[in-house]
């Protein structure tokens, strides 16, 4: 079934082209889905509005008792976009992904929480990305229940708001804090991906521990002084199937940390683990938005009689279509907060293609915020940026490039503008990261090969506090075209013309040796080094110029020598994008 976007219908006496405004087109915008994933995808608004879609409907309320209007949403489960993922563990003695977390990123800076668990083994409507929105107006006029607009108007101007899709809709939480807009990314996180599990027949624990960062409460041994509660569960496992219907009693989760004065964050989840290392994980949205939160309770007895079999406690989700998230000999409950500090980082978006782009920097550039790239760089990545703002284009800090947009303003006025710019740039990064705020610069190739940050971004920032996430080099796109390995019988020397210049000592070396010299951004400058590599190459030296590395429609690889090298590059009238290879291993 194909979603409706774009438009809102209602039937009521309020202005209809009033409430059509707040929902925007879902076909342009796209969502990142990345973390612990066989492969990191982006899905856009398109894919998703062919995908099969459910209509649910949510009535807002916050925390705070705010009413936020009642809709009904048609989207898709966010379970079927997990699953084109493929969430997968690494390097992991546990592979059930019980005890993974699902952290959804939305407009302003909003993120929800949630459990992998309450994605999968609730029904899939419960959870959706809505694509489209519609009012629930009433029926009936305001004023023939309510004496003036004053008394009304707080229950009838939510109906009529902006929704910023696609949106979070998490049905089962009765109060939607949860149900964020504009989504933009969903990363999966495995919190304890190295604890061990240990075969342990019979496991016990005589007590259990809560641990909320570097505090501990507890031991706990006995439930006595806690709220009983009494629920029936079925007892359906992934693995085992059906095991009967189980009667327990105990303590509800959430009434042992209210008694204890413990408040989880809506942004944190709950780790309950056995001795052996079995563990589940719990949302605390889950817990404390959802009248079923209730329910998840840790037991100390099963059909009226003290559980010893299972160990003395056991926590139990009711409410999952699976048992496997129930932990029995219960001996730590942890309380774990996903704090986001705000990071600089460097990604190499490859050299040519998108297709060459890596799964880590797509991954990367779904954590970011804002971007600093240049607007071709902007316009071939944009479905991996996912709409979010470009500070500025780094080409402008550049004092050539400056002049070649400038012809009219001298170097020394260049040089003066360049700087005022780059301090104006490096403010703002300072302002942005202080906000809270990722920020990415996005480069060709491998920002580590050739990459004009390296020239002034290190005396502003530590280098401990900026991450590099390395890409597909146009040295690599170049040497794919040559064909061959280009260090089989010797070296590969990557330098810049001023390198050369600089060092002709390195020269005489490499062309003595019969070495390969691969020279990046010297196609301008080969009229002033051919004199130098004159002195050291013969005429018939071989060479080979891989122009556009990486680009599959325009790439070009010609071959000459020293002798032809310069005529071939004026004809080809390219002044930047090629990498000059010099060597017999070219020929």
């Amino acid at each position: 079934m194909r979603t409706y976007i774009g438009k809102l219908t209602i039937v009521a006496s309020f202005a209809a082209a009033a409430c059509a405004m707040m929902i925007e087109d879902a076909r342009a915008w796209s969502i990142q889905v990345y973390g612990t994933v066989r492969q990191p995808v982006v899905v856009s608004g398109d894919e998703l509005s062919n995908m099969q879609t459910v209509r649910v409907r949510l009535n807002e309320m916050s925390r705070a008792k705010e009413y936020g209007g009642s809709f009904v949403y048609r989207g898709v489960p966010l379970r079927s976009v997990l699953e084109i993922a493929a969430i997968e563990k690494e390097e992991t003695d546990f592979p059930k992904q019980v005890d993974m977390a699902v952290i959804v990123r939305g407009a302003g800076g909003s993120r929800a929480v949630l459990s992998w668990g309450e994605v999968m083994y609730r029904n899939a409507g419960d959870i959706v990305l809505a694509l489209s929105a519609e009012a629930v107006i009433p029926m009936k006029k305001c004023s023939d229940c309510h004496k003036s607009a004053a008394d009304y108007r707080r229950w009838r101007d939510p109906l009529h708001k902006k929704i910023t899709l696609p949106r979070l809709v998490v049905t089962g939480d009765f109060y939607t804090e949860r149900s964020i807009e504009g989504v933009s990314s969903i990363e999966i996180v495995d919190p304890r991906p190295k604890t061990p599990v240990r075969k342990m027949g019979g496991a016990q624990s005589p007590s259990f521990t809560i641990i909320t960062g570097k505090d501990a409460r507890g031991p706990v041994s006995d439930l006595a002084s806690f709220a009983r509660i009494e629920l029936s569960a079925k007892q359906v496992g992934d693995g085992k199937g059906f095991h009967g219907l189980r009667e327990f009693e105990g303590a509800s989760l959430a009434a042992v940390f209210k008694k204890l004065g413990i408040n989880p964050g809506l942004d944190s989840v709950i780790i309950a683990s056995a001795p052996d290392g079995y563990r589940s994980l719990i949302s605390a949205g889950e817990l404390l938005l959802s009248p079923s939160g209730k329910n998840i309770i840790l037991a100390d007895r099963l059909a009226g009689k003290p559980i010893d079999k299972l160990g003395k406690f056991v926590v139990v989700v009711p409410d999952d279509l699976s048992a496997d998230r129930w932990v029995r000999a219960v001996e730590k409950i942890e309380i774990v907060g996903f704090p986001e500090k705000a990071s600089l980082s460097i990604i190499g978006v490859g050299c040519g293609d998108t297709a060459l782009i890596t799964l880590e920097a797509i991954s990367a550039m779904a954590k970011a915020d804002a971007f600093v790239c240049t607007a071709d760089i902007g316009a071939r990545f944009s479905k991996y940026m996912g709409g979010k703002p470009v500070l500025y284009d780094p080409l402008l800090n550049l004092a050539h490039y400056y002049r070649k947009m400038n012809p009219d303003v001298s170097q020394t006025e260049a040089k003066r503008k360049v700087e005022e710019l780059r301090a104006a740039n490096i403010k703002t990064i300072k302002e942005t990261l202080a906000s809270g705020k990722n920020v990415a610069f996005l480069e060709y190739g491998d920002p580590t090969i050739y990459g004009s940050w390296t020239y002034w971004l290190f005396e502003h920032f530590r280098r401990e506090d900026v991450r590099i996430v390395p890409g597909v080099s146009a040295f690599n796109a170049a040497n794919a075209m040559i064909g061959r390995n280009v260090a089989a019988r010797g070296s590969v020397v990557i330098t810049v013309p001023d390198g050369i210049r600089k060092n002709e000592a390195m020269l005489a070396a490499v062309a003595k040796n019969g070495d390969t010299i691969a020279i990046f951004v010297g196609l301008a400058d080969l009229p002033e080094l051919m004199p130098v590599l004159k002195k050291y190459y013969t005429d018939d030296t071989p060479v080979a110029i891989a122009y556009r590395a990486g680009y599959a429609a325009s790439g070009k690889l010609v071959r000459t020598d020293i002798a032809r090298v310069r005529d071939v590059v004026e004809k080809e009238g390219e002044r930047f994008l090629g990498v000059i290879y010099i060597g017999p291993e070219v020929r």
